[in-house]
């Protein structure tokens, strides 16, 4: 969905707000290789002009599945969205934050499906987990550990012990 700035204030409101609805097509052009968009749940863009500023406020839901950082399973995750932008308004123009710009507002038209795609990546978690005590899998064999344990030796020496232990062996 794109919102036309410009028209919003050459009509001169000083308030507006557009239902946001995702199609299943919205949600496929939404995911990545990391994640597949399942859902994003229905929102209200409110856009509200004070003097020479536009504040564009709403917020909303994304649900996704992406891989288990530890065992690699499809896990369901939730990502709140909240969407909180100022411009500023000149002659006929809507002039974006030189600190902080916004890749989704080009030419006084707001594209809410770019500025999504860019607060998920904002919101996405570091390391997503299928549990809180996900075990992973194991690194010789590749058994899911959270199943059951493989029976692999996965100790790991520390390398500044090694001479210790050559001490002890002979």
């Amino acid at each position: 969905m794109r919102l036309e700035l410009l028209d919003i204030v050459k009509q001169r409101r000083d308030a507006a707000e557009f239902p946001v609805t995702f199609t299943s097509e919205d949600c496929a052009a939404l995911s990545s290789s990391d994640y597949e968009v399942t859902s994003v749940s229905d929102f209200v863009v409110a856009v509200v002009i004070t003097g020479r500023k536009m504040h564009i406020t709403g917020s909303t839901s994304v649900e996704l599945i992406a891989d288990c950082s530890r065992c690699l399973k499809k896990t369901d995750v939730s990502i709140p969205v909240n969407l909180d932008f100022l411009f500023e308004i000149s002659d006929e123009e809507v002039i974006d934050d030189e600190e902080d710009p916004c890749a989704a507002l080009s030419d006084g038209v707001l594209d809410i499906n770019e500025l999504l795609a860019e607060e998920i990546l904002m919101g996405f978690p570091t390391k997503v987990l299928c549990r809180p005590d996900c075990k992973g899998i194991c690194p010789d064999c590749g058994a899911d550990l959270n199943i059951s344990e493989c029976g692999c030796d996965r100790f790991v020496a520390d390398p500044r012990m090694q001479k210790f232990l050559d001490v002890f062996k002979g």
